[in-house]
């Protein structure tokens, strides 16, 4: 299970060693996933997936909202093109039990 416990918003413009300005405009997803059951190590692994705010609105359909992913289990979904692992697909899942009654 990937769950989704931040979101981060990242653009401005950069100068490249040729003197071209770059503008950036990406969505930071700052995850967590639970390491498999041992008897010597337990706990969660965090990872940062960052990824180009058009193709997140294009996965998800359009314009999307912090609370709408924050929380929940999500699924990056990679396709090999041109032997490249590339990412077609995003998906949110319901809400991930806190553990809190």
């Amino acid at each position: 299970m990937i769950k989704c416990v931040g979101l981060e918003y990242k653009n401005g413009d950069f100068t490249d060693d040729s003197g071209k300005v770059i503008h950036y405009d990406n969505v930071i997803f700052h995850c967590t996933i639970e390491l498999p059951p041992d008897d010597n190590v337990f706990g969660m692994q965090t990872s940062q997936v960052k990824v180009k705010r058009s193709l997140v609105e294009y996965f998800l359909g359009g314009y999307f909202r912090p609370e709408d992913i924050v929380g929940h289990e999500i699924s990056l979904e990679y396709t090999p093109i041109n032997n490249k692992p590339t990412l077609t697909g995003i998906h949110i899942f319901d809400s991930v039990d806190s553990g809190k009654n």
